[in-house]
């Protein structure tokens, strides 16, 4: 139970913060490119996320079979599934399962937009619309 509720937190702050990362990078692109589209880079994070629990269901139904799990109506209980079985099934929802995860703290460990860089991209959109909004006024008179 505890182990579980420190996933539970992990998870929220991942989650929280992954939502941050996106909504900053967004801000980037448009200071990069002008234009701003965080309904793409939000319906893309919607789809990867929609597209790695399919992929992960087919992996999770593949590794069942590769460790035998046993099917049908005479298996009531984990007494009906042999001790190896079940110490595979740790092994593919312990160690096998949290490789996945270092595999994400290292891809978030490359993102490099800090606070700092964030502050300054912020500050250079707010001049740009300032700007724009300058020169629409000026073009209106």
């Amino acid at each position: 139970m505890c182990i579980k509720f420190l996933q539970g937190v992990g998870v929220v702050q991942a989650l929280i913060t992954f939502g941050s990362m996106v909504a900053d990078i967004v801000d980037e692109h448009e200071l990069k490119t002008g234009r701003r589209q965080e309904g793409i880079f939000f319906a893309s994070v919607s789809f990867s996320g929609k597209f790695t629990t399919g992929i992960g269901n087919v992996v999770g139904g593949v590794a069942l079979d590769l460790i035998s799990w046993p099917r049908g109506v005479d298996i009531q209980s984990a007494a009906d599934v042999p001790a190896e079985t079940i110490v595979w099934l740790g092994l593919v929802y312990g160690p096998i399962v949290a490789g996945f995860a270092v595999v994400c703290l290292y891809c978030y460990s490359k993102h490099r937009l800090d606070r700092d860089r964030h502050v300054e991209i912020v500050k250079n959109l707010e001049a740009r619309r300032r700007g724009d909004e300058s020169a629409e006024a000026a073009a209106g008179s």
